[in-house]
């Protein structure tokens, strides 16, 4: 143990010394040495013996209420970055302020204001041991980009050609701030795009060389001229396949993102890397393009630049183990296995088996990826279920199959709202379900169980645009849902439209998300001729984790002679929820949600509505957010608990 402290206790001092490196970059290289030198020494005094006592100090910036600068000088200013140990001495903490004059100089050039200088000053407390460092900043005029253009070193210039990208004369076509102020982040941002885009545009060699500003004093203007080498142009040669073992070479060839002879885009290299990576057959894959001197060699532009892969296989299965409890449900446990390669191409194979005190289920999905077209999968399900509850019992076995599909394009755009989403699917296929049903409301009637065969066509539109599978605090998520049923309940033939709309939105209200508000919402309907036609599994609940907390699973709405949910054809959902993460590891949250169920379609009332609330406790760990909620329900009916408790990993939604 102690020899794990002395290893962390030295890898916090280098840590600390080459942090303060980087801090002092650009200045004198002797005061720079002499400063780490000095640093170094003070790190290990304090193990060694008694430190005097150092002199605190206050920092206070005069004169540049309206700039930012305070972010850029708490990094760069010495006096800020040990403003906590405070000073050896008056003395010390004086050539410290003196050597901190320039670093306010460039933070006022990064911001734009180029004739700006800067005076800092120790004011000693007269009655006590410390002192005010007064930064006083004279920005002078915020100068403008008055242009921002291009040149290039190349010998032959580079020149319009069919097919590849025209080389950037001007860059505030690339965001440089002409016409705004001149701040250097914006400058050297626009510079980093000019090479992008020649890279994206056919020229893989492209680079930034240096640039050139010259300042106008009495106009406030600036203007840059930035010099690059944009190198020869090239075509994508063939893709070539390192060895990769256990994997079929076409599946790899069909997310190719560009044609042999095309030219030279990296974007598409890039795309082509994050395709292979979401297989996750790879631990690492890199597709790689000789470089400039192999390409040349006995070549005339245009060159032509093979691919390369070369990938870092990763295990293809994996066993997964899962637990959640509630007061309503009791504990229940998860165990899965998944095999991501079963026949070379990335088939996936899956198997979840869910057990509980009341609910047991198997399900076993096969999913082959790419299936006659990029971005496509065929997909084959079977589910056995054993399902108890206050509203029904039910023994049932479940077949599907169908196509799922990755979207891209105007519908990818329009649920982004101009952006595509992180991620926008759509499926259809095909349900076959036979089930033995204990309906509670026939049982408290005195009827016998059902027997339901029913044929589904289910369909989905979905849309995740959330920064975080498990703690989303930022983007929206979107399931669109319709099914037609067509079966045999009871021996009578029965036809139904299940319609189901599901959505949440996460916004962070602070920098760093520690306040989020989360809101979702849900709205269900039923388009039958009567809910009797319904099979009691297929109608539509709410009420639970994951819908209204503090009423127990699918007891929001009407409940029949029993005490029992009878569920209905129109629902409608909403919840709001504000979290706050206390420290790294620790936070919480206090959320409302309503919802409604009736045996109506699209018709409400005020009976029908149920209000739950509740607040909960957050541990953030490794693998995501573990939590538990306790919720209430606001308007408790005498078959409503108190309160319910819920334990699981990830958010509520």
């Amino acid at each position: 143990m102690w020899r794990v402290l002395e290893i962390y206790r030295r890898y916090v001092e280098r840590s600390q010394q080459a942090e303060l490196l980087r801090t002092l970059k650009g200045a004198r290289s002797g005061f720079a040495l002499a400063r780490v030198a000095a640093v170094g020494v003070g790190l290990t005094i304090p193990s060694l013996s008694v430190a005097a006592e150092r002199l605190a100090y206050d920092i206070e910036i005069i004169g540049a209420e309206d700039l930012a600068l305070e972010p850029l000088l708490s990094r760069a200013l010495l006096v800020y970055r040990y403003e906590d140990d405070g000073a050896p001495s008056l003395a010390q903490l004086r050539r410290r302020a003196e050597n901190d004059v320039a670093a306010v100089e460039r933070a006022l050039r990064a911001l734009g204001h180029y004739a700006g200088d800067a005076r800092i000053d120790v004011i000693p407390d007269p009655e006590r041991p410390r002192a005010e460092v007064e930064i006083t900043v004279r920005p002078g005029p915020a100068f403008t980009l008055a242009g921002h253009g291009a040149e290039y070193s190349d010998e032959t210039p580079p020149i319009p050609s069919p097919g590849f990208a025209d080389p950037p004369s001007d860059l505030g076509d690339l965001g440089a701030p002409v016409g705004d102020p001149a701040r250097a982040a914006d400058i050297l941002t626009a510079e980093a795009a000019a090479v992008a885009a020649l890279r994206r545009g056919g020229y893989p060699f492209a680079r930034f060389l240096s640039r050139e500003a010259v300042a106008d004093f009495e106009r406030a203007e600036l203007r840059v001229r930035s010099r690059f080498r944009a190198g020869p142009r090239a075509l994508f040669g063939p893709l070539v396949l390192g060895p990769i073992e256990g994997v079929d070479p076409d599946y790899l060839r069909s997310y190719q993102t560009w044609e042999a002879g095309a030219p030279y885009d990296q974007s598409a290299l890039a795309a082509f890397e994050r395709a292979l990576g979401a297989t996750e057959l790879f631990a690492a894959a890199a597709a790689a393009t000789p470089s400039e001197a192999a390409a040349e060699s006995g070549a005339d532009p245009p060159l032509t630049l093979p691919v390369t892969l070369q990938a870092e296989p990763a295990p293809w299965r994996s066993i997964g183990l899962g637990a959640r409890f509630s007061t309503d449900n009791g504990p229940e446990a998860r165990v899965s296995f998944e095999h991501r390669n079963l026949l070379g191409a990335n088939e996936r194979f899956s198997a979840v088996l869910d057990g509980g005190a009341e609910d047991q289920s198997l399900e076993i999905e096969v999913r082959r990826p790419q299936f006659r077209r990029r971005d496509q999968d065929l997909v084959a399900g079977l589910e056995l279920r054993r399902e108890r509850s206050d509203a029904f019992n039910e023994l049932a076995i479940e077949a599907t199959f169908g196509v799922d599909r990755a979207l891209q394009g105007p519908i990818a755009r329009w649920f982004g709202g101009g952006q595509p989403p992180t991620s926008a699917r759509a499926g259809a296929g095909l349900l076959v379900e036979a089930s033995v049903i204990e309906d509670a409301a026939l049982i408290a009637g005195g009827a016998p169980d059902e027997t339901a065969l029913l044929l589904g066509a289910p369909a989905f539109l979905t849309a995740d645009a959330s920064d975080d599978a498990l703690n989303p605090t930022r983007g929206y998520r979107l399931r669109l849902a319709a099914t037609p049923f067509f079966g045999v309940l009871e021996e009578e033939a029965v036809a139904f439209l299940t319609l189901d709309a599901q959505g949440s939105a996460y916004r962070a209200l602070d920098e760093d998300a520690d306040w989020v508000l989360a809101g979702r919402a849900r709205l269900g309907g039923i388009v039958s001729a009567q809910l009797s036609d319904i099979p009691a599994p297929r109608r539509l609940f709410s009420g639970g984790g994951g819908s209204v907390r503090g009423y127990a699973d699918r007891f929001v709405g009407a409940l029949g002679p029993g005490g029992d949910p009878i569920g209905g054809r129109s629902v409608i959902e909403v919840g709001g929820e504000m979290r706050w993460r206390a420290t790294e590891s620790v936070g919480a949250v206090a959320f409302v949600e309503a919802g409604a169920v009736s045996a109506d379609p699209a018709r409400f009332s005020g009976d029908d509505l149920r209000v739950g609330a509740g607040s909960g406790l957050r541990y953030f760990s490794p693998i995501g957010p573990i939590g538990v909620d306790v919720g209430v329900p606001l308007d408790r009916r005498p078959e409503d608990e108190p309160y319910q408790l819920y334990f699981f990993i990830g958010q509520a939604f």
